[in-house]
């Protein structure tokens, strides 16, 4: 019974002097100094770059039928960003890629900046 109880009294009393010890202020840090103060601080992060996520969709699904010698050819049929938008979404039909107005838009805006260069219309909201 005895050992029990000076087993249980060892225990709380070293938990107790490690969470005394835990308390105190690092001798080597100055009393006002942080952790957070005395890390640098970190890179900025750059931002992804806007067509990104068009990017992605395109070079996923639609360069199973189409190189990029189809945007720049002499006799393409786009003449409007409207009429990539619409291409897309009809490719995607074709194609049954369950694409989003959203995707359609990110991959036609994707294309539009790297090969067709149209003036966009102001978007609703």
């Amino acid at each position: 019974m005895k050992m029990k109880y000076w087993l249980l009294y060892s225990c709380l009393a070293t938990t107790v002097n490690v969470m005394a010890e835990e308390a105190k202020p690092s001798s080597a840090a100055s009393p006002t100094a942080t952790p957070e103060a005395t890390q640098p601080a970190s890179p900025p992060v750059a931002a992804p770059p806007a067509n990104e996520a068009g990017k992605k969709l395109h070079d996923g699904n639609c360069v199973r039928c189409h190189q990029s010698e189809l945007y720049t050819r002499d006799t393409r049929k786009m003449k409007s960003y409207e009429g990539v938008k619409t291409q897309v979404q009809w490719c995607a039909t074709q194609l049954s890629i369950p694409w989003f107005e959203e995707e359609v838009e990110q991959v036609a805006s994707y294309l539009n900046s790297e090969y067709y260069k149209f003036e966009m219309a102001a978007t609703k909201k």
